[in-house]
């Protein structure tokens, strides 16, 4: 697979198949869908049947991927990782998250995230309170800074 791949790539679901080309197992019976109101059975079709151009979850990770490519350089500039990057754009629209639940919305490890978060209140960006609820809890919020 080349890295020269456009958004209209993507749109127009014109992609190249990749240069090693998955191995399918011979057919095999197919499962069928089960469907109450007729008589007659639907095929499931398997991921070698429609290829993986035509298989949405693949397509979703390929669209991330560039999309984190082309804003790593960006905010590496701006002395951000991938990590500290997706917690101030979570923090932006979500005020004070757990950092539980920071680490779930912007899909880091909560370790990975706690590191980050240390160097983001190091920087003068983010600052940790204890919950009002429970004192085990800490919040999150983004400064006027990040």
């Amino acid at each position: 697979m080349t890295g020269d791949l456009k958004l209209e790539d993507f749109t127009t679901g014109h992609l190249p198949e990749p240069a090693v080309a998955p191995a399918v197992a011979p057919a095999a019976p197919r499962a069928v869908a089960p469907d109450a109101s007729a008589a007659i059975a639907t095929p499931v079709p398997r991921l070698g049947e429609i290829g993986l151009t035509n298989y949405a979850p693949y397509l979703m990770n390929r669209i991330m991927g560039r999309y984190n490519a082309s804003l790593r350089d960006e905010m590496a500039e701006l002395g951000l990782s991938t990590p500290k990057m997706r917690a101030l754009a979570v923090l932006s629209v979500i005020d004070g998250p757990l950092i539980r639940e920071l680490a779930v919305y912007s899909v880091v490890e909560q370790s990975t995230l706690s590191r980050a978060l240390d160097q983001l209140q190091a920087d003068g960006l983010t600052r940790r309170e204890t919950d009002a609820d429970d004192s085990r809890a800490t919040r999150v919020f983004i400064t006027e800074t990040g």
